[in-house]
């Protein structure tokens, strides 16, 4: 599985949950921008492991931030291995991480058992033979 890692640095930047997902035009115009990311760090692989990833991506940070004293913050799409990974790995050097869990991803991993293992309900409608369109322009199979 594809795994993907990036280090960098950036200043706090309070806002406020409108500035992050305005309801409105007013709101839209007055919201503040989200932080900078600095000095980017990034790696990718196809064939390392998540545990090994996290441990590179820790050296980087480590190497900014040798006694810890910045806040550290992982965002994750919230697969259990990965947070397995980060944790026991933030445990072994020592540092204090805050995770954040990606919101869409977690959709995804709620999502996905309801419409795989719900059996129909016995008032549904019976469902259509016919696959959703999905582009009016697709072309059929050869």
């Amino acid at each position: 599985m594809a795994c993907v890692t990036a280090c960098y640095d950036a200043a706090p930047a309070p806002r406020t949950a409108a500035d992050i997902l305005p309801r409105d035009a007013s709101e839209r115009a007055e919201r503040k921008k989200g932080p900078a990311a600095r000095n980017r760090h990034m790696n990718a692989s196809l064939e390392h492991s998540t545990a090994t990833m996290v441990t590179t991506m820790f050296d980087q940070a480590e190497c900014r931030d040798p006694e810890h004293l910045r806040r550290w913050i992982v965002l994750v799409d919230g697969a259990n291995h990965q947070l397995d990974c980060l944790t026991q790995e933030a445990a072994r050097r020592g540092v204090s991480i805050d995770i954040i869990v990606d919101f869409v991803h977690v959709l995804e991993y709620l999502w996905k058992p309801r419409t795989t293992s719900t059996p129909p309900s016995p008032t549904a409608p019976p469902s259509s033979s016919k696959p959703p369109a999905t582009c009016s322009k697709a072309t059929p199979p050869a």
